[in-house]
Protein backbone atom coordinates (compact mmCIF):
# COMPACT_ATOMS: atom_id res chain seq x y z
CA UNK A 1 0.00 0.00 0.00
CA UNK A 2 2.60 2.49 0.75
CA UNK A 3 4.22 2.49 -2.93
CA UNK A 4 0.74 2.49 -4.30
CA UNK A 5 0.00 5.67 -2.26
CA UNK A 6 3.66 6.93 -3.44
CA UNK A 7 2.99 6.38 -6.82
CA UNK A 8 -0.57 8.19 -6.23
CA UNK A 9 1.17 11.33 -4.85
CA UNK A 10 3.90 11.86 -7.22
CA UNK A 11 1.71 11.15 -10.48
CA UNK A 12 -1.02 13.69 -8.19
CA UNK A 13 2.36 16.18 -7.93
CA UNK A 14 3.40 15.76 -11.73
CA UNK A 15 -0.34 16.70 -12.75
CA UNK A 16 -0.36 20.03 -10.67
CA UNK A 17 2.40 21.07 -12.12
CA UNK A 18 1.21 20.62 -15.38
CA UNK A 19 -1.05 23.08 -14.31
CA UNK A 20 -2.96 22.83 -17.75
CA UNK A 21 -6.77 23.50 -18.17
CA UNK A 22 -9.14 23.28 -20.93
CA UNK A 23 -12.16 25.18 -20.56
CA UNK A 24 -15.62 24.85 -22.01
CA UNK A 25 -19.28 25.89 -22.20
CA UNK A 26 -20.94 25.21 -19.03
CA UNK A 27 -24.33 24.17 -21.41
CA UNK A 28 -23.38 20.34 -20.80
CA UNK A 29 -21.04 18.27 -19.10
CA UNK A 30 -18.46 16.89 -20.62
CA UNK A 31 -16.14 13.58 -19.77
CA UNK A 32 -13.21 14.51 -17.56
CA UNK A 33 -14.84 17.74 -16.34
CA UNK A 34 -15.08 15.37 -12.73
CA UNK A 35 -15.49 18.18 -10.30
CA UNK A 36 -17.71 20.05 -12.39
CA UNK A 37 -16.36 23.26 -12.67
CA UNK A 38 -16.60 23.51 -16.82
CA UNK A 39 -13.08 22.76 -17.56
CA UNK A 40 -10.91 19.43 -17.82
CA UNK A 41 -7.93 20.27 -15.92
CA UNK A 42 -5.08 18.27 -14.37
CA UNK A 43 -7.04 18.84 -11.28
CA UNK A 44 -9.93 16.23 -12.78
CA UNK A 45 -7.18 13.43 -13.88
CA UNK A 46 -6.23 13.56 -10.00
CA UNK A 47 -9.56 12.52 -9.06
CA UNK A 48 -9.54 10.20 -11.64
CA UNK A 49 -5.99 8.88 -10.71
CA UNK A 50 -7.91 8.82 -6.88
CA UNK A 51 -11.17 6.92 -8.49
CA UNK A 52 -8.72 4.40 -9.65
CA UNK A 53 -7.04 3.17 -6.44
CA UNK A 54 -10.45 3.39 -4.77
CA UNK A 55 -9.65 6.86 -2.79
CA UNK A 56 -12.56 8.54 -4.58
CA UNK A 57 -16.21 7.22 -5.69
CA UNK A 58 -15.97 6.25 -9.06
CA UNK A 59 -18.15 8.23 -11.72
CA UNK A 60 -17.85 6.23 -15.21
CA UNK A 61 -20.01 9.32 -16.54
CA UNK A 62 -17.28 12.07 -16.45
CA UNK A 63 -14.46 9.45 -15.17
CA UNK A 64 -14.16 6.45 -18.24
CA UNK A 65 -12.80 8.02 -20.53
CA UNK A 66 -11.67 5.53 -22.86
CA UNK A 67 -15.60 3.78 -21.81
CA UNK A 68 -14.25 0.52 -21.43
CA UNK A 69 -16.54 0.19 -17.88
CA UNK A 70 -13.53 0.51 -15.67
CA UNK A 71 -12.00 3.92 -14.19
CA UNK A 72 -8.43 3.57 -14.29
CA UNK A 73 -5.09 5.40 -14.70
CA UNK A 74 -5.15 4.88 -18.54
CA UNK A 75 -8.52 7.26 -17.98
CA UNK A 76 -6.39 9.45 -16.23
CA UNK A 77 -3.93 10.00 -19.01
CA UNK A 78 -6.75 10.32 -21.62
CA UNK A 79 -8.25 13.23 -19.47
CA UNK A 80 -4.97 14.80 -19.65
CA UNK A 81 -5.08 14.50 -23.29
CA UNK A 82 -8.39 16.11 -23.15
CA UNK A 83 -6.96 19.12 -21.07
CA UNK A 84 -4.12 20.17 -23.41
CA UNK A 85 -6.70 19.59 -26.67
CA UNK A 86 -4.55 16.52 -27.97
CA UNK A 87 -8.11 14.37 -27.78
CA UNK A 88 -11.68 15.87 -28.72
CA UNK A 89 -13.49 16.22 -25.37
CA UNK A 90 -17.07 14.99 -25.59
CA UNK A 91 -20.38 15.38 -23.82
CA UNK A 92 -21.60 13.45 -21.07
CA UNK A 93 -24.43 11.36 -22.57
CA UNK A 94 -27.48 9.90 -20.93
CA UNK A 95 -30.06 9.18 -23.33
CA UNK A 96 -31.24 13.23 -23.28
CA UNK A 97 -31.14 15.16 -26.59
CA UNK A 98 -29.94 18.52 -25.99
CA UNK A 99 -29.13 20.46 -29.56
CA UNK A 100 -31.30 21.32 -32.16
CA UNK A 101 -29.15 20.54 -34.99
CA UNK A 102 -31.54 17.63 -36.21
CA UNK A 103 -28.37 15.43 -36.31
CA UNK A 104 -27.47 12.58 -33.95
CA UNK A 105 -23.79 11.35 -33.66
CA UNK A 106 -23.86 7.94 -32.73
CA UNK A 107 -20.81 5.38 -31.94
CA UNK A 108 -19.59 2.03 -30.41
CA UNK A 109 -15.78 2.46 -29.43
CA UNK A 110 -14.45 -0.46 -27.61
CA UNK A 111 -10.72 0.89 -28.21
CA UNK A 112 -11.34 4.64 -28.72
CA UNK A 113 -10.30 4.64 -31.79
CA UNK A 114 -14.27 5.80 -33.20
CA UNK A 115 -14.49 8.12 -30.62
CA UNK A 116 -12.15 11.23 -32.19
CA UNK A 117 -13.90 10.81 -35.56
CA UNK A 118 -17.20 10.75 -33.89
CA UNK A 119 -16.54 13.99 -31.69
CA UNK A 120 -15.19 15.36 -35.17
CA UNK A 121 -18.61 14.79 -36.90
CA UNK A 122 -20.26 15.63 -34.00
CA UNK A 123 -18.29 19.20 -33.30
CA UNK A 124 -18.58 20.05 -37.41
CA UNK A 125 -22.09 19.14 -37.64
CA UNK A 126 -23.20 21.49 -34.00
CA UNK A 127 -24.62 17.68 -33.51
CA UNK A 128 -25.74 15.65 -30.43
CA UNK A 129 -24.03 12.77 -29.72
CA UNK A 130 -24.44 9.54 -28.08
CA UNK A 131 -21.90 6.43 -26.90
CA UNK A 132 -23.02 3.03 -27.00
CA UNK A 133 -22.19 1.14 -24.15
CA UNK A 134 -22.85 -2.51 -23.85
CA UNK A 135 -24.20 -3.35 -20.48
CA UNK A 136 -21.54 -6.42 -19.95
CA UNK A 137 -18.87 -3.96 -20.62
CA UNK A 138 -15.78 -5.88 -23.57
CA UNK A 139 -12.63 -6.96 -22.05
CA UNK A 140 -9.56 -6.84 -23.44
CA UNK A 141 -10.04 -10.88 -23.69
CA UNK A 142 -13.43 -10.33 -25.17
CA UNK A 143 -11.50 -8.69 -28.06
CA UNK A 144 -9.22 -10.92 -28.95
CA UNK A 145 -9.87 -12.70 -32.27
CA UNK A 146 -9.48 -15.82 -33.24
CA UNK A 147 -9.02 -17.49 -29.87
CA UNK A 148 -13.21 -18.60 -29.72
CA UNK A 149 -13.53 -15.34 -27.51
CA UNK A 150 -16.56 -12.99 -27.07
CA UNK A 151 -16.28 -10.96 -30.19
CA UNK A 152 -15.69 -14.45 -32.38
CA UNK A 153 -18.82 -15.86 -30.60
CA UNK A 154 -20.89 -13.12 -31.21
CA UNK A 155 -19.86 -12.11 -34.24
CA UNK A 156 -20.23 -15.36 -35.87
CA UNK A 157 -23.62 -15.76 -34.37
CA UNK A 158 -26.65 -14.18 -36.53
CA UNK A 159 -28.64 -14.26 -33.42
CA UNK A 160 -26.16 -12.44 -30.80
CA UNK A 161 -27.80 -8.98 -30.10
CA UNK A 162 -24.88 -7.27 -26.79
CA UNK A 163 -27.47 -5.55 -24.28
CA UNK A 164 -26.67 -2.02 -24.22
CA UNK A 165 -25.76 -0.11 -21.29
CA UNK A 166 -28.14 2.74 -19.94
CA UNK A 167 -31.03 4.34 -21.70
CA UNK A 168 -31.22 4.77 -25.24
CA UNK A 169 -31.39 8.08 -26.88
CA UNK A 170 -35.04 9.87 -27.51
CA UNK A 171 -34.32 9.92 -31.81
CA UNK A 172 -37.88 11.90 -32.49
CA UNK A 173 -36.26 15.09 -32.28
CA UNK A 174 -33.46 13.75 -35.00
CA UNK A 175 -33.57 13.36 -39.06
CA UNK A 176 -30.11 12.24 -39.49
CA UNK A 177 -28.30 9.88 -37.58
CA UNK A 178 -24.67 9.44 -38.11
CA UNK A 179 -23.93 6.01 -37.16
CA UNK A 180 -19.93 4.83 -36.24
CA UNK A 181 -17.86 1.72 -35.23
CA UNK A 182 -14.95 -0.48 -35.56
CA UNK A 183 -14.74 -3.18 -37.99
CA UNK A 184 -15.10 -6.72 -36.48
CA UNK A 185 -14.07 -9.57 -38.14
CA UNK A 186 -14.92 -7.68 -41.25
CA UNK A 187 -18.68 -6.58 -39.71
CA UNK A 188 -20.22 -3.92 -37.47
CA UNK A 189 -20.24 -5.01 -34.16
CA UNK A 190 -23.16 -7.19 -32.47
CA UNK A 191 -24.15 -3.89 -30.20
CA UNK A 192 -24.74 -1.93 -33.81
CA UNK A 193 -27.39 -4.51 -34.64
CA UNK A 194 -28.77 -4.27 -31.09
CA UNK A 195 -29.41 -0.42 -31.74
CA UNK A 196 -30.62 -0.17 -35.23
CA UNK A 197 -33.44 -2.95 -34.08
CA UNK A 198 -34.31 -0.60 -30.79
CA UNK A 199 -35.99 1.95 -33.14
CA UNK A 200 -38.61 2.83 -35.38
CA UNK A 201 -35.95 4.47 -38.21
CA UNK A 202 -38.96 5.03 -40.78
CA UNK A 203 -37.67 7.88 -43.11
CA UNK A 204 -34.58 8.93 -40.95
CA UNK A 205 -31.50 9.57 -42.82
CA UNK A 206 -28.49 6.84 -41.61
CA UNK A 207 -25.02 7.53 -42.25
CA UNK A 208 -22.47 5.05 -41.36
CA UNK A 209 -18.53 5.08 -41.16
CA UNK A 210 -16.17 3.07 -39.26
CA UNK A 211 -12.72 3.13 -38.31
CA UNK A 212 -10.20 -0.14 -39.20
CA UNK A 213 -6.33 -0.06 -39.01
CA UNK A 214 -6.78 -2.07 -42.40
CA UNK A 215 -10.15 -3.49 -43.12
CA UNK A 216 -12.51 -1.78 -45.38
CA UNK A 217 -16.15 -0.61 -45.26
CA UNK A 218 -16.71 -3.72 -47.58
CA UNK A 219 -20.30 -5.20 -46.57
CA UNK A 220 -20.24 -4.11 -42.83
CA UNK A 221 -23.04 -1.17 -43.87
CA UNK A 222 -24.93 -2.85 -46.52
CA UNK A 223 -25.72 -6.08 -44.01
CA UNK A 224 -27.29 -3.19 -41.67
CA UNK A 225 -29.67 -1.77 -44.24
CA UNK A 226 -32.04 -4.75 -43.02
CA UNK A 227 -32.29 -4.04 -39.99
CA UNK A 228 -33.46 0.04 -40.86
CA UNK A 229 -35.52 -1.05 -44.30
CA UNK A 230 -37.38 1.91 -44.74
CA UNK A 231 -34.48 4.28 -43.19
CA UNK A 232 -32.65 6.23 -46.03
CA UNK A 233 -28.97 4.65 -46.11
CA UNK A 234 -26.35 7.19 -47.78
CA UNK A 235 -23.17 5.45 -48.52
CA UNK A 236 -21.15 5.08 -45.74
CA UNK A 237 -16.68 5.75 -45.13
CA UNK A 238 -14.10 4.14 -43.61
CA UNK A 239 -11.77 6.37 -42.01
CA UNK A 240 -7.81 4.90 -40.56
CA UNK A 241 -6.61 4.86 -37.20
CA UNK A 242 -5.58 8.39 -36.42
CA UNK A 243 -7.54 10.07 -39.30
CA UNK A 244 -7.41 13.91 -38.92
CA UNK A 245 -10.56 16.26 -38.24
CA UNK A 246 -10.07 17.59 -41.69
CA UNK A 247 -10.66 14.63 -43.39
CA UNK A 248 -13.90 13.59 -41.81
CA UNK A 249 -15.40 17.38 -42.29
CA UNK A 250 -14.48 17.01 -45.79
CA UNK A 251 -16.55 14.02 -45.94
CA UNK A 252 -19.42 15.37 -43.98
CA UNK A 253 -19.22 18.39 -46.39
CA UNK A 254 -18.72 15.75 -49.80
CA UNK A 255 -22.42 13.98 -49.30
CA UNK A 256 -24.11 17.09 -48.36
CA UNK A 257 -24.55 17.03 -43.94
CA UNK A 258 -21.75 20.15 -43.68
CA UNK A 259 -22.19 22.87 -46.09
CA UNK A 260 -19.74 25.63 -46.39
CA UNK A 261 -20.92 28.46 -44.50
CA UNK A 262 -21.73 31.86 -46.27
CA UNK A 263 -19.16 34.90 -44.93
CA UNK A 264 -20.70 36.79 -42.75
CA UNK A 265 -20.78 40.17 -43.40
CA UNK A 266 -17.18 42.22 -41.85
CA UNK A 267 -15.66 38.61 -41.31
CA UNK A 268 -12.33 38.51 -40.55
CA UNK A 269 -9.97 37.67 -43.63
CA UNK A 270 -6.54 36.54 -44.64
CA UNK A 271 -4.24 36.66 -47.59
CA UNK A 272 -0.82 35.00 -48.07
CA UNK A 273 1.24 36.29 -50.32
CA UNK A 274 -1.85 37.75 -52.01
CA UNK A 275 -3.81 34.14 -52.07
CA UNK A 276 -7.22 34.68 -50.47
CA UNK A 277 -7.67 31.65 -47.67
CA UNK A 278 -10.70 30.15 -46.47
CA UNK A 279 -9.82 30.09 -42.50
CA UNK A 280 -12.34 28.57 -39.55
CA UNK A 281 -11.93 31.03 -37.04
CA UNK A 282 -11.63 30.08 -33.22
CA UNK A 283 -14.27 31.90 -31.21
CA UNK A 284 -11.75 33.21 -28.36
CA UNK A 285 -11.05 36.39 -27.41
CA UNK A 286 -7.62 36.60 -29.62
CA UNK A 287 -9.36 35.79 -32.44
CA UNK A 288 -12.05 38.98 -31.67
CA UNK A 289 -8.92 41.17 -31.12
CA UNK A 290 -8.05 40.69 -34.44
CA UNK A 291 -10.70 41.02 -35.85
CA UNK A 292 -11.04 44.14 -34.28
CA UNK A 293 -7.73 45.19 -35.51
CA UNK A 294 -8.32 44.29 -38.59
CA UNK A 295 -11.44 46.60 -38.94
CA UNK A 296 -9.80 48.91 -38.43
CA UNK A 297 -7.88 48.74 -41.78
CA UNK A 298 -5.22 45.78 -43.25
CA UNK A 299 -2.79 44.22 -40.74
CA UNK A 300 0.26 43.28 -42.63
CA UNK A 301 2.63 40.53 -41.24
CA UNK A 302 6.05 39.96 -42.49
CA UNK A 303 6.67 36.20 -41.79
CA UNK A 304 9.98 34.11 -42.21
CA UNK A 305 10.62 30.33 -42.44
CA UNK A 306 11.48 28.87 -39.25
CA UNK A 307 12.38 25.28 -38.64
CA UNK A 308 11.30 23.83 -41.74
CA UNK A 309 7.43 23.55 -40.62
CA UNK A 310 6.28 27.28 -39.99
CA UNK A 311 6.05 30.83 -40.94
CA UNK A 312 6.24 33.09 -37.99
CA UNK A 313 6.84 36.73 -37.97
CA UNK A 314 5.70 39.72 -35.57
CA UNK A 315 2.22 40.87 -34.95
CA UNK A 316 3.47 44.30 -33.78
CA UNK A 317 1.02 44.17 -30.43
CA UNK A 318 0.00 41.61 -27.98
CA UNK A 319 -3.52 39.52 -28.12
CA UNK A 320 -5.44 38.07 -24.95
CA UNK A 321 -3.90 34.76 -24.93
CA UNK A 322 -5.18 31.17 -24.21
CA UNK A 323 -2.56 29.18 -24.28
CA UNK A 324 -2.33 25.36 -24.39
CA UNK A 325 0.10 22.82 -25.17
CA UNK A 326 -1.05 21.94 -28.51
CA UNK A 327 0.42 19.47 -31.67
CA UNK A 328 0.15 21.96 -34.43
CA UNK A 329 -0.56 20.29 -37.97
CA UNK A 330 -0.46 21.24 -41.28
CA UNK A 331 -3.23 24.34 -41.67
CA UNK A 332 -3.34 25.29 -38.46
CA UNK A 333 -2.66 29.41 -37.44
CA UNK A 334 -1.86 30.56 -33.96
CA UNK A 335 -0.65 33.03 -31.79
CA UNK A 336 2.82 32.38 -29.82
CA UNK A 337 4.14 34.57 -27.14
CA UNK A 338 1.04 36.73 -27.20
CA UNK A 339 2.08 38.93 -29.84
CA UNK A 340 3.84 36.56 -32.94
CA UNK A 341 1.80 35.09 -35.71
CA UNK A 342 2.97 31.49 -37.14
CA UNK A 343 1.30 29.52 -39.98
CA UNK A 344 1.95 25.71 -40.34
CA UNK A 345 2.71 23.57 -43.37
CA UNK A 346 4.27 21.02 -41.18
CA UNK A 347 3.79 20.09 -37.37
CA UNK A 348 5.23 21.27 -33.71
CA UNK A 349 4.00 20.47 -30.19
CA UNK A 350 4.47 24.11 -27.69
CA UNK A 351 2.39 26.14 -26.09
CA UNK A 352 0.18 28.18 -28.29
CA UNK A 353 -3.04 30.44 -28.70
CA UNK A 354 -5.21 28.68 -31.69
CA UNK A 355 -6.54 31.36 -34.26
CA UNK A 356 -7.85 28.92 -36.87
CA UNK A 357 -7.49 26.58 -39.30
CA UNK A 358 -7.10 26.64 -42.89
CA UNK A 359 -9.45 24.70 -45.17
CA UNK A 360 -9.53 22.64 -48.64
CA UNK A 361 -5.66 22.58 -49.14
CA UNK A 362 -3.89 19.69 -48.40
CA UNK A 363 -0.18 19.47 -46.87
CA UNK A 364 1.24 19.77 -50.34
CA UNK A 365 -0.13 23.13 -50.85
CA UNK A 366 0.44 24.30 -47.87
CA UNK A 367 4.16 23.45 -48.51
CA UNK A 368 4.06 25.36 -51.53
CA UNK A 369 2.00 28.21 -50.39
CA UNK A 370 3.85 28.56 -46.98
CA UNK A 371 7.37 26.48 -47.47
CA UNK A 372 9.55 30.09 -49.07
CA UNK A 373 11.69 31.49 -46.99
CA UNK A 374 9.37 34.59 -45.92
CA UNK A 375 5.77 35.56 -46.55
CA UNK A 376 3.51 38.69 -46.46
CA UNK A 377 0.42 37.77 -44.23
CA UNK A 378 -2.55 40.05 -44.53
CA UNK A 379 -5.57 40.47 -42.60
CA UNK A 380 -8.34 42.53 -43.01
CA UNK A 381 -12.21 42.87 -42.56
CA UNK A 382 -14.10 42.62 -45.96
CA UNK A 383 -17.42 44.94 -45.93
Amino acid sequence: MKKKSFFIALVCALVFAAGICRAFSAAAAVVGDVDGDGSVSAADARLVLRASVGLENANPLTMDADADGNVSAADARLVLRFAVGLEPVLPVTDGEPQGESGVLVVYFSRTGHTRPLAGYAAEALQADIYEIQAKIPYTDEDIRYYTDCRADREQNDPAARPEIAGPLPDLSGYDTVLLGYPIWHGQAPKIIYTFLESFDLAGKTLVPFCTSASSPLGSSALNLHPLAPAAVWKEGKRFAIGTARDEMEQWLTEIGLKHTEQKEENALQITVNGTALNVAWEDNAAVSALKTLAANGPVTVQTAAYGGFEQVGPLGTSLPRSDVSVTTAPGDIVLYAGNQIVLFYGSNTWSYTRLGKIQGLDQAALSALLGGSAATVTFFCEN
